[in-house]
């Protein structure tokens, strides 16, 4: 799985961010907050709420505005949670769930098979603006294909930044749990020192290749 928790230290060592709180989610709650079965979905998300209120409460956050994650999956096609505030999240939960979309589910569709729990990661929000981002296609632990993402207005990928972006893609290929996956990496513009990070990485799932 590819779930932050679940990342090497290599992996987590070249991480954007890493999560600010990390709420855990059971098998049961994953399938009623995510449509697989919605009998208990608001006392879940109520749960939920609480159990951030708390965190909040013994650690205040250092990010006003975060970026959720359920295990390995984003929110990134609904704009209103690509970004959310810390303070209003208690009250936002019950919406975010509600809002998980059909990507999302054929990405957790084996955590409930396989019932593996997981976690509802909250990492700060990163402007990815100033960001270059490439998305590469590794089969049979080799990188196939690599397609940009991402190119801030004016910049011209370097072959200094397109050479240390596949160094890393190197390493983290080498050392991958899977040999099929795709590889999200990302280098800021800005920053003429700046070190080539990993954004996230997905198993090749066809229904996700045609598009759903």
């Amino acid at each position: 799985m590819t779930s932050y928790e679940n990342w090497s230290p290599l992996y987590q060592n070249h991480a954007l961010v890493e999560p600010e709180y990390s709420i855990p989610l059971s098998c049961s709650v994953i399938s009623s907050t995510v449509g697989f079965g919605d009998a208990d979905y608001k006392k879940n998300a109520d749960n939920i709420s609480i159990i951030w209120e708390n965190m909040r409460i013994g650690r205040p956050s250092n990010s006003n505005n975060l970026f959720p994650k359920i295990g390995p999956v984003s929110w990134k096609e609904v704009p209103a949670f690509i970004s959310v505030n810390a303070e209003e999240l208690s009250c936002e939960i019950p919406f975010l769930f509600a809002a998980v979309t059909s990507r999302m589910k054929i990405i957790l569709q084996p955590f409930i098979d396989l019932q593996i729990p997981t976690f509802l990661h909250l990492f700060p929000f990163v402007d990815f603006s100033r960001f270059m981002e490439v998305r590469m296609t590794v089969m049979d632990g080799k990188v196939v294909d690599a397609q940009w993402q991402n190119i801030p207005k004016g910049t011209v990928p370097s072959q200094r930044c397109k050479d240390i972006l596949a160094q890393l893609s190197v390493d983290l290929v080498r050392n991958s749990p899977m040999p099929n996956f795709y590889l999200d990496l990302c280098l800021d513009s800005r920053d003429a020192n700046a070190k080539p990070r990993l954004v996230e990485f997905n198993p090749l799932i066809p229904e996700l290749k045609r598009g759903v």
